[in-house]
Formats: C-alpha cells, sequence, structure tokens
C-alpha cells in the first residue's frame, strides 16, 4: 500500500468509529425517552408520537436520525406533555445534540469515502508505473545476460510476472 492509501484507510477507520459512538449515544437517549413515555402508559396516539412501539435499528443513521427527531419535534411542540412524562428541556437539548453529533460524524465519514476512490486511483497508477519500470529492467537484463541461460531465465520470468 502506498502512503496515502494506509491514511486514507485509518481515517476511514477513525470515522467509523466516531459514528458508531454518535450513533449508541443517540440510540441511548431514544430509547430513554421511548422507555419514559412508555411507562407512563399515554394513548396509542401519543405513544407513536414518540415513536413507542416502532422499530428503529441503531446501526442505521437515517433511522436513528428520524427517531431522534421524532422525539424532539415532539417533546417541542407539546412541551407540557413532554414534562409530563419526565422528559425536560434539559433532555431534548441532550437528544438535539446528539442528533448534531450524529449528522457531524455521518457526514465526515462520507466525505472520507468520497475520498477513497483518489487514493485507490493513485494506487493504480502507482502500480502501473512500477509495472513498466519492472518490464523495462527486465528487457534490459535479458539483453545484458544473453549468454547466460540461468541469469536471463530469471529476467525473463520478471516479465511473465509483471505483464
Amino acid at each position: 500500500m502506498i502512503p496515502a492509501a494506509i491514511t486514507a484507510k485509518h481515517g476511514s477507520m477513525q470515522h467509523t468509529a466516531a459514528q458508531n459512538v454518535a450513533l449508541a449515544n443517540c440510540y441511548a437517549l431514544i430509547t430513554a425517552a421511548r422507555t419514559a413515555v412508555k411507562n407512563h402508559q399515554p394513548d396509542n396516539h401519543i405513544s407513536l408520537a414518540y415513536g413507542v412501539g416502532t422499530k428503529t435499528n441503531r446501526l442505521v443513521v437515517k433511522e436513528v436520525s428520524a427517531a431522534a427527531q421524532k422525539i424532539v419535534d415532539r417533546a417541542t411542540a407539546e412541551p407540557a406533555e413532554a414534562q409530563g412524562f419526565g422528559i425536560i428541556d434539559l433532555d431534548v437539548n441532550a437528544i438535539n445534540a446528539a442528533l448534531f453529533a450524529l449528522h457531524a460524524a455521518d457526514l465526515a465519514q462520507e466525505a472520507a469515502r468520497a475520498g477513497a476512490p483518489l487514493t485507490t486511483k493513485e494506487r493504480n497508477t502507482t502500480a502501473r508505473r512500477i509495472i513498466a519500470a519492472t518490464k523495462k529492467i527486465a528487457g534490459a537484463g535479458v539483453l545484458a545476460f544473453a549468454t547466460n541461460a540461468t541469469v536471463r531465465a530469471t529476467f525473463e520470468a520478471l516479465i511473465k510476472k509483471a505483464g
């Protein structure tokens, strides 16, 4: 691997780890808010307004974002109702902050992913230069050792491997 590709891979791993942490934090806040609502046993339409009873894949950014936004929207639209469930402004702000962190981590990962083809292109360009140089060296070696069968065979093998 060339240094740019190694750096891109490590950067991608770091962005994925950051996104996973942001997902876990946001999902924990979602489940906490849903549990608070569920334990008060509200009417079905109120439970659904907070996403209680709906499945959210904790590993999918779009699903976690939508669930968090749903809770924030309802708690903001009906603050007295949310406070009745124990969801206070501090909780809504925490969910908003987690949602913002999740979006930032997702954007960073997408940017890193978009940059990956460039490092692949650089790696392929370097590989083509190495193969071309190997063929030139092998050709010169075959000429230089035309009468020495053993050494010439070694250089001819290089041409076959590089081709």
